[in-house]
């Protein structure tokens, strides 16, 4: 009987060293994907990095396009105002022009006037 006991105590199983061993695997694991979410987690910022400095590059871009750009709403300002005094000038040429059109057409009809009616050769007598 002592026997007996004696194997029924040996055949006790102890479940320890396989609980140590889960708990070694699941610890490994975690451990696995811990660093793999810090890798990717690296990997993102930079190029989220990348990005912000691309973002402020093309926003430094846009600052000197709008700055040139405001630059030449200026130049065409001035233009405007040159050509608008220009045309306003060639009007009143034009004007003249048009005035003394009809002030030489006035002075020759005088002339062909006085040419018909035979005035214009004692005139031009008296001038010379």
């Amino acid at each position: 009987m002592a026997s007996l006991s004696r194997t029924r105590r040996s055949q006790v199983t102890n479940y320890w060293p396989g609980f140590v061993d889960a708990l070694s695997s699941l610890l490994l694991v975690i451990i696995f994907l811990l660093s793999l979410f810090m890798l990717t987690q690296f990997y993102l910022g930079t190029q989220l990095q990348g990005k912000d400095t691309a973002m402020s590059r093309l926003n430094q871009q846009i600052a000197e396009l709008q700055a040139a750009s405001a630059a030449n709403a200026e130049q065409i300002r001035a233009l405007a105002a040159q050509l608008k005094d220009v045309v306003g000038a060639l009007e009143q040429a034009g004007s003249d022009a048009v005035a003394e059109r009809a002030v030489t057409r006035r002075i020759a009809y005088a002339a062909l006037l006085l040419a018909a009616t035979g005035l214009g050769t004692g005139i031009f007598a008296l001038v010379h």
